[in-house]
């Protein structure tokens, strides 16, 4: 047996797109696609007629297409594809030239075949590609709709009827090789004539050719996720995971093709993005009615926080130019916070009124996940990117019987429930810093541990308020007991935190329980389901403070808690851009940070979220602003050293990013204060319009009086000189700064203005006192460019170094009035926050003798800060460790005295029954309520005549969820019997008083009065 030399594979199509008499053909090479489509407007050879009554299209003309989905191979295995593309004529229609018509021996046919005319004359390039150009091997090339392309619209061609050609080869065909080509044919509906754009064509036949790659398996989007319901008084609680073996989105990993999305893109997977439940207004609703608010109502959305938040798609609509014109519709509005498995639900999203959940009531659920993926932005002019970025998975898994879920809140009558849902846990951190984005609370234990020198570096935060999440999810089952969470990262003896790094979790009371790992890394943010506990913990990595690429530029918010009882919150301050009056340099003399639209350091908080932390009266010292305003050098007051050259290498040698969490404690208990320097704040505005102070000391020098101790034995008012420590700026700062991570206690000190002496009123005499003591004055009066009537309290800037506590020694040292600024450059870099705070009007400090703060008060300031390795213990090599503990959040047995009232909670709804109940679904049901059973009991329905009319006798038992990752073992037992007011005979029941008799066994007995008016029969129903 010889080979075959010179092989051609070919496919011929006869296409007679309606009327056979008026075709056109073309082809795109890029896809190997023939194809074929009409003449003109109208499908016929006289208007919509054509010869021989052959059915037309008339003016509803489609464009149809053949397409080598695969083969054939050559001798080397190697796919042709489409190695020519070439057409005929029906010589009988419209005279074409000879040599272009039907082939009637072999070599014609091959002629065609390899790509030449039957005559042997090779295809050209032009007109009708018969003798006209230079040879080709594809004729008609361009789109129809393109005037300077190639096409025989372009060309103008006659009317006729054309066969296609698409040839491969040639190629060696050897004895026994098998070979193939797999075609297939797409079209599209009613396309706009003359000329017509082939987009849509080509956009079917790329669907066509991903689905043929891909199996024939159409892209679907990920799973719905599993969804369990712990059903509580007047609350629902909802956890969803993902079945690990048959769900395509286990751990949330789906990742999958995308079948539109061009071959080569380097971004062509659908990737898990979010979930959304919705409730639903009946169990008649299906996934169809989602977006019909009457029918189904989106209570959450979860999504993964990765910066992607509102997803378009976008869809065509009909307009009168029949051109194509591409709408965005909003699929999701995504939180992009990261991904919740747990819900508390509580409202009826359909109530009128009071929209509380109803105990007993049937509620409805479901949820869905989607995918996204945004390869290119789409651009509608052009047609070109992603249109849909969004995509919903077609599983919806329901109940397994349905797509939804039936859920019934109630009283919990078994057990005595000791936890609510989102109860946190003390948390105990042994080891490392950074608090997940989380605002951290350090308990006053921990505090007190600081400050009397017993502490080990152990830090217990209060419930809720620590550096990890660790939350009740299912209050009935949680477990108390004691847990260790360890990060690990594959080497935990260098330094660093490795990408990928996660938690592992033990139990310390139960040390054979198994121990659990993080189903992903710390850089994505996840409440992982613990069922065996009851609990969840959320873990995420976070963004360095000043990143704007993080979720409020990293800024979390300030709290002000003060420690006594019935105490008058006093606490205020002047913040960025305060304004002090109506005049123009009333609005900018207090705008001290250069973040505002068009300022100089807008880049570094363009949305002010940390320059506005809370109130704004605290500032990370980096972004207080030292600089010229404008080219009149405008005056303004600044916490900021106002020495621009000094400053700026300030700046150079400083980083946002190095900004801690700290609590400041104003007391006026003075074995708590804190040495400190006290600092000149008479900027160099005051000093230019000649409002000089004490000595004419700069900014940041020393003030220019001698040290102070903490008493007044003089009682003249202010503070005694300190003989036994000689010299000058020394004071005391009312209170402490710790840093709630590292349970360091840190340098804090503060400053006053001078110049604001010896006016004679009490409340512009107190910026040359050495003492905290501002006033609630910020003005004393409006100017057009002075700056001394502002006052600002005496501007008694706090400022707290990430340093430390050593009553500022460094400081002291590089305070001293000096020449050169490069002295002060040193330790001002070290400062990380700047506060500006007063007294609220109408309230005094004490006198310095009883402690100056009206009330002891904890100032909480809280950015986030990534998790880090720093040894705090040495428990885990610095490692991040904490300890937590939940303790009486189990569930315990009832008391007998519980037990009576959880029989006493017994009872059956509606009570009178007038004909109607909300647990009717139909004008054909009759449903009253035996509610709050035990699961075993005997439940008889009497006439008061002692008659019998039905008896149930209840056993129930918790069915298994199916499923292999479920939150619960076992879901809840039914909570009620259904009487459908019928007899034993299933007769319906005469209108009157009924007795009903609960025997609960060793638990009790309870009976009921009923009374209920039954409506009249509805024979339509039958």
């Amino acid at each position: 047996m010889e080979s075959i030399d010179s092989m051609f594979f070919a496919m011929w199509v006869d296409p007679d797109l309606g009327c056979y008499t008026d075709d056109y053909v073309g082809c795109d090479t890029s896809r190997s696609l023939a194809y074929v489509y009409n003449e003109d407007a109208l499908d016929g050879q006289t208007g919509c007629i054509c010869e021989g009554g052959v059915n037309t299209y008339c003016d509803e003309i489609p464009i149809l297409g053949v397409d080598y989905f695969r083969g054939p191979l050559d001798e080397l295995g190697n796919e042709i594809g489409m190695s020519s593309f070439t057409y005929y004529n029906n010589g009988a229609i419209g005279g074409p030239p000879p040599g272009t018509t039907d082939p009637s021996v072999a070599q014609e046919y091959y002629n065609y075949l390899s790509g030449s005319w039957a005559d042997g004359s090779p295809f050209t390039f032009g007109d009708d590609a018969y003798q006209d150009g230079d040879p080709v091997k594809y004729a008609f090339l361009d789109p129809p709709n393109d005037p300077q392309g190639w096409s025989m619209c372009s060309s103008g061609l006659p009317f006729g009827d054309r066969r296609t050609i698409q040839a491969s080869g040639p190629f060696r065909l050897d004895p026994g090789a098998i070979n193939e080509l797999i075609i297939g044919a797409v079209w599209v509906a009613d396309q706009n004539y003359p000329c017509p754009d082939i987009t849509k064509l080509l956009e079917a036949d790329d669907i066509a050719q991903a689905l043929f790659d891909n199996c024939f398996e159409i892209t679907d989007g990920p799973d719905a996720p599993d969804i369990d319901f712990i059903e509580l008084d007047r609350e629902i609680i909802a956890v969803l995971t993902n079945d690990s073996i048959t769900s395509n989105n286990a751990f949330e990993q789906y990742a999958q093709p995308g079948l539109q999305i061009p071959a080569g893109t380097d971004d062509s997977l659908y990737r898990f993005e979010g979930y959304k439940i919705y409730q639903l207004s009946g169990p008649e609703v299906t996934i169809a009615d989602l977006d019909n608010p009457d029918r189904a109502r989106l209570i959450f959305q979860v999504d993964i926080k990765n910066g992607v938040d509102r997803i378009f798609n976008w869809r065509t609509v009909d307009n009168p130019t029949g051109d194509e014109y591409y709408v965005p519709e909003l699929e999701v509005e995504g939180s992009d916070l990261g991904i919740r498995h747990t819900f508390s639900i509580t409202e009826d999203q359909f109530a009128e009124g009071d929209r509380r959940l109803v105990n007993h009531r049937k509620y409805y659920f479901t949820a869905v996940a989607y995918a996204y993926n945004n390869y290119r932005e789409f651009e509608p002019d052009e047609v070109i990117g992603q249109r849909r970025a969004y995509l919903e998975g077609r599983r919806n898994i329901g109940n397994g019987e349905s797509p939804f879920y039936t859920v019934l809140p109630r009283p919990v009558v078994d057990r005595q429930v000791n936890a609510n849902y989102g109860e946190g846990a003390v948390i105990t951190r042994l080891d490392g810093i950074g608090n997940g984005g989380a605002f951290l609370d350090m308990s006053e234990e921990t505090r007190q541990a600081i400050l009397d020198g017993s502490f080990d570096g152990t830090i217990i935060y209060r419930p809720g308020r620590g550096p990890i999440g660790v939350e009740v999810f299912n209050p009935l089952d949680v477990k108390d007991g004691a847990f260790e969470l360890k990060f690990e990262d594959g080497n935990n003896e260098d330094d660093n935190l490795e990408p990928g790094t996660r938690w592992t979790l033990r139990s310390l009371t139960d040390p054979s329980a198994p121990v659990i790992q993080a189903e992903v890394p710390i850089e994505f943010l996840n409440e992982q389901i613990i069922k065996e506990f009851g609990f969840s913990i959320s873990v995420a990595q976070v963004d360095e403070v000043g990143n704007i690429n993080g979720e409020n530029n990293g800024a979390i918010g300030y709290e002000e808690e003060y420690l006594g009882d019935a105490v008058l919150p006093w606490v205020t301050g002047i913040p960025d851009g305060f304004s002090a009056g109506i005049g123009s340099f009333d609005q900018t003399v207090f705008d001290y940070v250069a973040t505002g639209d068009g300022e100089v350091d807008a880049a570094l908080d363009p949305n002010e979220n940390l320059s506005n932390i809370g109130p704004g009266y605290f500032i990370p010292y980096y972004l207080a602003n030292f600089r010229r305003q404008d080219e009149t050098d405008r005056a303004y007051v600044t916490p900021g050293w106002t020495n621009i050259s000094g400053s700026g290498i300030v700046r150079q040698q400083s980083d946002i990013g190095d900004v801690p969490n700290i609590d400041i404690i104003l007391t006026s208990n003075k074995d708590l204060w804190s040495r400190c320097v006290v600092v000149e704040t008479n900027n160099r505005y005051y000093e230019a319009q000649g409002f000089t102070g004490v000595g004419d000391r700069s900014m940041f020098d020393l003030r220019q009086a001698a040290n102070v101790t903490k008493d007044d034995y003089d009682g003249d008012g202010i503070p005694d000189q300190d003989n036994e420590d000689p010299g000058e700026g020394m004071g005391w700062f009312p209170g402490y700064a710790i840093n709630v991570e590292t349970g360091e206690r840190l340098n804090i000190f503060f400053g006053e203005n001078s110049f604001y002496r010896e006016f004679g009123d009490p409340f512009l005499d107190v910026g040359a006192d050495m003492m905290y003591n501002p006033s609630s004055l910020i003005s004393a009066g409006a100017s057009d460019g002075a700056i001394a009537p502002y006052i600002g309290g005496g501007q008694h800037f706090i400022y707290v170094a990430n340093t430390p506590y050593n009553e500022c020694a460094d400081f002291r040292r590089s305070f001293r009035p000096s020449p050169s600024p490069l002295f002060k450059v040193q330790a001002i870099r070290d400062l990380v926050w700047a506060g500006f705070i007063l007294p609220r009007p109408g309230i005094t400090f004490k006198s310095y003798a009883d402690g100056l703060i009206p009330s002891d008060v904890v100032l909480k300031v809280r950015v986030n800060n990534p998790y880090q390795v720093r040894v705090g213990t040495g428990e885990n090599n610095g490692y991040p460790t904490y300890l937590f503990s939940l303790t009486g959040k189990e569930a315990t047995q009832l008391t007998q005295g519980q037990v009576n009232e959880a029989l006493d909670m017994i009872n059956v709804v509606p009570n009178p029954y007038f004909g109607f109940s909300e647990y009717e679904t139909s004008q054909f049901t009759t449903t009253v309520k035996i509610t709050n059973l035990p699961a075993r009991c005997q439940v008889t329905i009497y006439t008061l005549e002692g008659k019998l009319i039905r008896r149930y006798d209840r056993d129930e038992i918790g069915t298994v969820p199916r499923g292999n990752n479920r939150a619960l073992d076992v879901n809840q037992i039914a909570p009620a019997l259904e009487w459908d007011l019928k007899n034993t005979q299933g007769i319906p029941v005469a209108s009157g008083v009924y007795l009903i008799h609960i025997d609960a066994g060793a638990l009790g007995e309870r009976t009921i009065k009923w009374f209920g008016v039954n409506r009249q029969f509805d024979p339509s129903g039958l």
